[in-house]
Parts: C-alpha cells; sequence; structure tokens
C-alpha cells in the first residue's frame, strides 16, 4: 500500500513539474499587459488611418478590432504592433471599411497596373477579392504588383497567384 502512494505521490509531483514552466509563462506575459496596451494605444494615435481601430491585450496578445481603409493599413499595423517589446502575437479582427464594386474595382487596378512591367497579370475581382496571375520579370515587380493591390480602395484581399521568372 505505501509502494502505491509512493508511485502516486511521485507521478504528481512529476506533472507539476512538467507544468510548472507552462503556468509561469502564462502569468509573466501577463505582466507586461498594461505596458502594452499603453504602447499600443500609442501606435493607434499616431495614423488616422487606425482612427477606427481598437486593441486589447490579454496574456501578451493584441487582439486588433475595427476597420481600416485598405489592407496596406492592416498590414502596417499588424507589423508596429508585433514590434512592440513584449507582444507574444497580434490578433486582428480587422475589416477593409471601403466599399467598391466589383467591376469599378476591377477598371481601377488595371489603370494602376497599365504599365509595360505588369502587362499580362490577368486578373478577377470577386465581393472585393483580387485573383491575379501571370509572370513578372523579377520580385520587385512582384512586390510593387502586390503593394498596388494592398493600397487599393475597395480590395478586401488578395488570392497570389503571379510566378517571378527572372
Amino acid at each position: 500500500m505505501t509502494r502505491k502512494v509512493l508511485l502516486n505521490t511521485l507521478f504528481i509531483f512529476t506533472v507539476l513539474a512538467l507544468l510548472s514552466p507552462i503556468v509561469l509563462a502564462g502569468s509573466r506575459s501577463g505582466r507586461f499587459d498594461q505596458e502594452v496596451q499603453a504602447q499600443v494605444q500609442r501606435i493607434l494615435g499616431e495614423e488616422k488611418a487606425f482612427a477606427n481601430v481598437s486593441a486589447s491585450v490579454d496574456d501578451g496578445i493584441v487582439i486588433l478590432r475595427g476597420g481600416v481603409a485598405v489592407i496596406g493599413d492592416r498590414t502596417r499595423l499588424e507589423y508596429k504592433v508585433r514590434t512592440v517589446e513584449h507582444v507574444a502575437g497580434v490578433r486582428s479582427e480587422l475589416a477593409i471599411t471601403t466599399f467598391v464594386a466589383d467591376d469599378q474595382l476591377y477598371n481601377r487596378i488595371l489603370g494602376e497596373l497599365a504599365t509595360p512591367r505588369f502587362a499580362g497579370l490577368p486578373l478577377h475581382v470577386h465581393n472585393g477579392v483580387v485573383t491575379i496571375e501571370g509572370t513578372v520579370s523579377t520580385l520587385s515587380d512582384h512586390a510593387d504588383a502586390i503593394y498596388i493591390l494592398e493600397n487599393t480602395p475597395g480590395v478586401k484581399g488578395i488570392d497570389d497567384h503571379i510566378v517571378v521568372i527572372g
């Protein structure tokens, strides 16, 4: 009987020893939440593009809620928040608030991409999500095409199938 009690006790101490780093890590990350919240609020106040965004912090995880005009604003905000010290992660619940009808969005994007280096990039727009295909010569051309899409009002998502052949 004492051997069984001893084994059970040993088992309990082993489980506690294995779980203690996890428990301690969780309690340590939460102690910086107020500091992180203050830094994130400062970031939100820096740009008019973030005026309709709110943030909360829970155990080092920043939750962003609200809306921004373009994907580029969302991407830039998420990056800035990730670089704040003691941020363990970012959960973005941000919506793109600008609405443009698909046919108007299609024509706007065609106008923005109307240069020889983007010739031959077929695209399709459905519910604000742009699917873009084709080939470009350089990584820079690819990045520029995506940048244009991310900063075009009305684009809610990008399905990137561009291939770099250079």
